[in-house]
């Protein structure tokens, strides 16, 4: 399956600035041009949602995001103007981020939308 037409959707509606998919032992599978999450990055924040979420935040392509709400699939971090969403689903994690000009709830709600669809298709 071809991951990139889901990031350039999230990205091209205006839904987040940037996005990127990943399978749940941090391999990249999807990113926006110049969206460069680590695989650590990815694996950290695999590991908190729905476990150990890490209390002083999580590190996004570098940017130090602080976190203001996570549940056991997802996790809303912020830093100034902008900020991130993030999900987990049985294979994937999906990553968007917002900047000024995006509504949070736009890019939360188009990741959730997102998440809700490959889970709903077994991923």
């Amino acid at each position: 399956m071809s991951w990139q037409p889901y990031v350039d959707r999230l990205v091209g509606d205006g839904d987040a600035r940037q996005a990127a998919i990943f399978g749940l032992d941090g391999t990249e599978l999807a990113t926006s041009p110049s969206f460069k999450v680590s695989a650590t990055e990815a694996q950290n924040i695999i590991a908190g949602i729905g476990g150990t979420a890490v209390h002083s935040g999580y590190k996004i392509a570098g940017v130090k995001y602080f976190i203001l709400k996570h549940d056991d699939r997802s996790v809303f971090c912020k830093k100034g103007s902008s900020g991130a969403y993030m999900v987990k689903t049985k294979q994937h994690l999906l990553i968007g981020v917002y900047t000024e000009g995006i509504a949070p709830t736009k890019c939360e709600k188009a990741v959730q939308t997102l998440a809700d669809y490959l889970s709903g298709i077994g991923y």
